[in-house]
C-alpha cells in the first residue's frame, strides 16, 4: 500500500509554461523587494538629516567670506601702464576669434565647453592647471599627433595670429607671493615665443572670486596682488 501511495503522489514536471509564470511570479518578488530597499534607504537619508537641515544649508555652512578686504589696495595705475594695458576697442567680430587661440585653466574651459564663447578649434583649456606648469605641462593632444605636447607646442603646430592666456586662479595660495607667480609665468609665456615667435600674446588679468567660496585658500585680496604683480 505504501509503494501505491508513493506512486500516486509523485509530482509530475512542470510544463514550458509553468516554468514562465514561476519565473515571472520571482522577478516581480524581486522588484518588489528591490523597490522597498530603495525607499528604505531614501526614507532614512531624509530622517538622518539633523533638525530637517537641508542640503543647501550644509552648502552655505561651508561657504567663507574674506573679511578686510580693501579693493583700493592694490589699485592699477592704468595711466603708468598705458603701453601694457589694452584699452577697450570696437568688437571685431568673428574673424579676430578665429584668428586666436586661447590657452587656460577651467575659466578657459568653461568658454567653449558651457558658454560657446570659442570653440574646441581655438581653445585649450586644462582644469586645475596653474601658470608655473605652462612651461612643462604635457597636456594637449592633437589630431596630428598620438602623444601629449605641452601649450606651447601646440601652438607652434597651430599657428595662430594670437594667443590670450588665462591663468592663475589655481596658482593662489597664502604661501605663494606674487613676485614667484609672475616669475614662473614669465617662464612658461617665454616658452610660447620660443616655440612660435610670430605670435602676439595678450594675458588675461585673473578673474576675481565670488564674496563667499568654499575654498579657504582664496582670497581677493591675492587675486589683486597677482594682476598687479601681472601689469
Amino acid at each position: 500500500m505504501a509503494g501505491k501511495t508513493k506512486s500516486k503522489s509523485k509530482k509530475r514536471p512542470l510544463d514550458m509554461r509553468s516554468k514562465m509564470y514561476l519565473v515571472l511570479a520571482l522577478c516581480s518578488v524581486m522588484l518588489l523587494v528591490s523597490i522597498g530597499v530603495a525607499l528604505a534607504l531614501i526614507g532614512g537619508l531624509d530622517l538622518g538629516k539633523a533638525d530637517g537641515e537641508s542640503t543647501s544649508t550644509v552648502d552655505s555652512a561651508s561657504m567663507v567670506t574674506e573679511s578686510g578686504y580693501n579693493k583700493e589696495e592694490n589699485t592699477i595705475d592704468t595711466q603708468a601702464y598705458t603701453s601694457t594695458i589694452l584699452e577697450e576697442s570696437a568688437d571685431a567680430g568673428e574673424s579676430y576669434i578665429d584668428e586666436t587661440l586661447f590657452l587656460g585653466d577651467s575659466n578657459t574651459a568653461r568658454m567653449y565647453r558651457m558658454f560657446d564663447y570659442c570653440s574646441y578649434d581655438n581653445a585649450i583649456g586644462s582644469v586645475g592647471m596653474s601658470a608655473r606648469n605652462l612651461a612643462t605641462f604635457a597636456c594637449v593632444q592633437l589630431s596630428t599627433s598620438s602623444s601629449y605636447v605641452t601649450m606651447s607646442q601646440a601652438v607652434a603646430k597651430l599657428q595662430p595670429r594670437r594667443v590670450i592666456l588665462t591663468f592663475g586662479t589655481n596658482d593662489l595660495n597664502p604661501s605663494y607671493k606674487a613676485a614667484d607667480f609672475v616669475k614662473n609665468y614669465q617662464a612658461g609665456i617665454e616658452t610660447v615665443v620660443a616655440a612660435y615667435p610670430s605670435v602676439d600674446i595678450l594675458v588675461n588679468s585673473i578673474p576675481p572670486i565670488g564674496q563667499q567660496h568654499s575654498n579657504q585658500s582664496l582670497t581677493q585680496t591675492q587675486v589683486d596682488e597677482y594682476n598687479k604683480a601681472l601689469v
